[in-house]
């Protein structure tokens, strides 16, 4: 299928035109915060350990390793601040973007932040 959109967004879209999907789906499942913290604190402090290590890099040998800081971040987001099976507290839900959301799953006893990532 995403063959023939490819087909047809090449074929019939103006060359300043965009495609938006007509409807989208979100999972969305509760996990335990204090693990989130944890990891984000870890996630910041590799990230700062790798900032010392550019800055003693270029100073002491002259290498500047900065191109490689964005390759780095992602690398060290996905690794600290990607969920795991084990974080998740209960069943994940589906919320239809399209549609509109059942009132039971649309209110939540808790409050809760999500964490773009």
């Amino acid at each position: 299928m995403f063959d023939s959109v490819i087909c047809a967004r090449d074929r019939w879209l103006k060359p300043t035109g965009v495609m938006y999907p007509s409807h989208a789906r979100m999972w969305m499942a509760p996990i335990r915060t204090g693990i989130v913290e944890q990891k984000l604190g870890d996630y910041q402090s590799a990230m700062g350990d790798w900032h010392n290590f550019v800055d003693e890099t270029k100073a002491f040998y002259g290498v500047d390793m900065s191109t490689l800081a964005k390759p780095f971040a992602e690398e060290q987001r996905k690794y600290y601040l990607q969920a795991t099976p084990d974080h998740v507290l209960a069943c994940r839900d589906r919320i239809d973007m399209f549609y509109r959301v059942e009132q039971s799953k649309s209110s939540h006893g808790n409050h809760f932040g999500l964490i773009a990532g």
